[in-house]
């Protein structure tokens, strides 16, 4: 008889490779652990020898020009989100919360938070100012705040 071929899809070598880094186990026994024959897991860990932990190597080129296009609209949408963020309702959370999750997520990221906004429907999307006059408040972690949207002349 033959013998058997492996077939390790790149999530599972990924996987297995940021392991043996992160674990402080050796690589013949990270293998054995897995299963995987010895020659095969010392061929991805030297595939990335040098590269940081969580590098996905194992990437065909076209997934790769899809992720780059996927980071690029990211980054694009994170840049928006890191100006400002206003809704005209009570609060960015959802429901009642208890955590604040999106408080937290957007406020740890010095991104402020404007709530209670009057109609936005008036305004365009993209395109306008805003300037935000926050009343100061003493030992406050927040406060009353007048905000103006400046929009550009009509052309």
């Amino acid at each position: 008889m033959g013998q058997q071929r492996w077939s390790f899809t790149p999530k599972f070598k990924q996987e297995a490779v940021d392991l043996c880094r992160r674990s402080g186990k050796s690589e013949c026994q990270v293998a054995r652990e897995l299963g995987i024959p010895q020659p095969t897991f010392n061929r991805w860990m030297r595939k990335v020898a040098g590269a940081p932990l969580g590098s996905n190597i194992f990437l065909a080129t076209e997934e790769l020009k899809v992720l780059r296009r996927e980071v690029e609209q990211l980054r694009m949408e994170r840049d928006i989100l890191k100006k400002a963020v206003g809704i005209d309702t009570a609060s960015i959370d959802y429901g009642q919360p208890t955590k604040f999750e999106t408080h937290v997520a957007l406020l740890s990221q010095n991104v402020p938070v404007f709530e209670n906004l009057g109609d936005l429907r008036d305004l365009p999307d993209q395109g306008f100012d805003v300037i935000a006059l926050p009343m100061k408040i003493a030992g406050g972690t927040g406060g009353p705040l007048r905000v103006i949207a400046v929009l550009p002349p009509s052309q």
